[in-house]
């Protein structure tokens, strides 16, 4: 049985399968592209293929000397192996494997009585399932080869007679359905996803395609092939040999598998590529033999192509798999009949640190943003480059500062991509908003009472209030929708009133009486909202997330209120010494609670990119942390009443405080559109939204 797998998979003389993916971090310290042979498990004939979900997991699939499967893990990127506790007793040799995380893989080849089969692990390789086939295959057919665009959907092909298996799965492999009608393909040998609609598969002189998850596909004649990898739903890289001159050749495609270009590679005739992995668009390597085992590397997106010296032991590697340029696995079969496997890196790692989305607007310059970044050689000059950025805003390639003054206004998605200069590549993608000055300068605010009365002023309109209800424990917020057409009211009680555009999205009535409701803001959509309560519980409703709460810390202080993100994934807790609590993508910038106040915090607002906020004490005093600008304060002025709330102008370059007694005051470039000090009021202000 050994021998005859052994023959017939000979006889195939290449396959590349190259993979593009998001580059993942890599150890510390200058990659090491000597090819290291390691020790494997005894008793294991040859491993088929490997997939390294991160830099530390890895699983290798083949066959024993016994002619049973064979699957080994790595927890080390490779350096050391252990066999697989349990693969069941109906597994036979393996021949592909895909893992989509580093807990769940689906490895596919035959079962005992020699028919296709694919086993599941959802611990990382340790213990092995066998899945529901879906019949129609006999003896003597297998499965080649597996890939998972997801955790749920994956796609399997290999040989049935004459013709091509293709099975496909929704739920992780468990349980598969039989399309092997859909293709004309004969003896498909590799298969690869870029989506979870789209997938390339090839064989021997034929190639196929789909763009519905493996349902039907399209099947044209090409060279033989033995290796395929999509990095997206419409770019590809499939391997094998030109059957011309017997030269070994990668194709390209960018449109799906429609149309491929050839490039002829080394070794040429007689050398023979069975895999390939590129965990960059521009670093890959190939494996395979070439008068012993074989590998060759570009760091260049396959122009050039490097050949590091392979241990003179093994005659050949079928498989490759590289979570990084630094950090890649190689296995087949040393000239001694058993396993072999090797570990090596080809360029260093480059990781790139999120910023987090960003906000602004037309006209203003932004606050110079630094992208960090860093190789894992660590002493590599960086290079800096970005898509998608806002109008007149750029990135200093040198530097990576991102600086500018947007002029169009904008809801981009920016992916900024740091190289070393030597392969090494790392990105990371953010969204970026940009509105028009004018929409993001209104001079307009609205006060809310106690019992729910709204008083509008500057372009506000006014749409209801709750002043004519008996309310029993009061208004404690208001929350302005975004396009100033409407607001919510909270009651202390849980209880939520919405006017004019305004969407009401649920309540929390009946609170403790000792922990009511505080302040109530809203998601960047309006699709919904928080709440806070005094000892720090926070309520969500809408499309709010929860994204934790205060509820379980010892406060010094009641929470006093509630300011969210502008991007709607986060938002800060307020308590009443100014001790901040962050939560989501909410950064904390700092606190009064270690100050001792003239006067408790009883408010505050966050500047409208999220890099900061203000607090505001009940005498007036104004304490900016982060990007949010000092403009003035009342805290040295004598007050008719204290100041109930603050709220920011959406540009942030000013603010108001609103008094128990209706009084307004306006800083910075907040213009002051009127107040209701000196009215009767039936009950206090407690709080202003704008």
């Amino acid at each position: 049985m050994v021998g005859t797998q052994r023959s017939r998979l000979g006889a195939a003389v290449l396959a590349i399968v190259a993979c593009v993916g998001l580059v993942a971090v890599a150890p510390a310290g200058a990659v090491d592209t000597t090819v290291n042979a390691v020790t494997l498990p005894s008793g294991i004939y040859t491993l088929f293929g490997a997939s390294c979900p991160t830099t530390s997991a890895c699983v290798a699939v083949g066959i024993n000397m016994d002619a049973s499967g064979a699957i080994i893990t790595s927890a080390n990127g490779g350096l050391n192996w252990t066999a697989a506790a349990s693969t069941g007793a109906t597994m036979a040799q393996q021949y592909g494997v895909s893992c989509p995380s580093a807990s769940h893989c689906v490895s596919v080849g035959q079962d005992s009585s020699h028919e296709p089969a694919a086993y599941v692990t959802n611990d990382g390789g340790i213990n092995w399932t066998a899945t529901i086939a879906p019949g129609g295959a006999s003896s003597g057919d297998a499965l080649r080869g597996v890939s998972c665009a997801s955790v749920t959907k994956c796609v399997a092909v290999g040989l049935l007679g004459f013709g091509s298996i293709v099975w496909t799965s929704a739920d992780g492999g468990a349980t598969w359905n039989d399309h092997s009608s859909a293709t004309t393909s004969h003896d498909l040998e590799s298969v690869s996803c870029g989506s979870i609609t789209h997938c390339v598969a090839v064989g021997n002189g034929n190639s196929s395609f789909t763009n519905d998850g493996g349902a039907t596909w399209t099947t044209q004649g090409s060279d033989n092939l033995y290796g395929a990898s999509c990095a997206s739903a419409q770019g590809c890289l499939v391997g094998g040999y030109q059957l011309s001159n017997g030269f070994a050749s990668v194709m390209d495609t960018s449109n799906g598998g429609s149309t491929f270009t050839n490039h002829t590679i080394s070794p040429g005739a007689g050398g023979s590529f069975r895999g390939v992995s590129c965990p960059t668009t521009s670093v890959c390597v190939a494996s395979g033999f070439f008068s012993g085992g074989y590998l060759a590397t570009t760091v260049d997106g396959g122009a050039t192509w490097s050949t590091p010296a392979v241990p003179s032991h093994i005659s050949v590697l079928w498989g490759v798999s590289c979570a990084a340029p630094s950090v890649c696995v190689a296995v087949g079969e040393s000239d001694t009949s058993s396993a072999a496997a090797v570990e090596f890196g080809i360029a260093n790692t480059v990781s790139v640190t999120n910023p987090g989305d960003q906000a602004g607007s037309t006209g203003s310059a932004i606050s110079p943003l630094a992208i960090s970044a860093g190789d894992s050689d660590g002493t590599a000059t960086l290079s800096y480059a970005a898509t998608g950025l806002p109008a007149g805003v750029s990135i200093d390639a040198t530097t990576g500062v991102i600086a500018g003054t947007p002029t169009t206004a904008c809801a981009c998605t920016v992916t900024v991509t740091v190289s070393d200069g030597a392969g090494g590549t790392g990105s990371t993608a953010f969204a970026w908003t940009t509105t028009t000055e004018a929409a993001t300068t209104p001079s307009s605010y609205r006060l809310v009472a106690r019992d729910g009365g709204v008083f509008s002023f500057g372009s506000d309109g006014f749409h209801g209030s709750t002043a004519a209800l008996n309310l029993g424990d009061g208004i404690a917020g208001i929350a302005t929708t975004a396009s100033h057409d409407g607001y919510w009211l909270a009651e202390a009680d849980g209880h939520v009133f919405a006017f004019g555009d305004a969407e009401y999205h649920g309540y929390a009535p009946g609170n403790n009486p000792s922990d009511l409701v505080v302040g109530i803001a809203p998601t960047a959509d309006d699709g919904g909202y928080w709440m806070a309560t005094s000892q720090g519980g926070v309520l969500n409703f809408g499309d709010a997330t929860f994204r934790g709460s205060a509820s379980s810390i010892p406060l010094n202080r009641s929470i006093v209120g509630i300011a969210a993100t502008p991007g709607g994934k986060g938002y800060w807790l307020v308590a009443s010494d100014g001790g901040v609590f962050s939560y989501g993508d909410a950064a904390f910038y700092g606190s009064t609670s270690a100050i001792n106040l003239r006067a408790p915090i009883v408010a505050m607002a966050a500047t409208p990119d999220g890099k900061g906020y203000s607090l505001v004490g009940a005498d007036g005093g104004v304490f900016s942390f982060g990007d949010a600008a000092f403009s003035g304060s009342t805290g040295a002025m004598p007050l008719r009443a204290s100041i109930v709330g603050i709220a920011a102008t959406a540009n942030g370059k000013g603010y108001w405080l609103v008094g128990a007694d209706g009084g307004v005051f306006a800083f910075g470039d907040a213009p002051f559109d009127g107040s209701v000090a000196g009215m009767t009021l039936a009950r206090p202000m407690v709080g202003m939204g704008a």
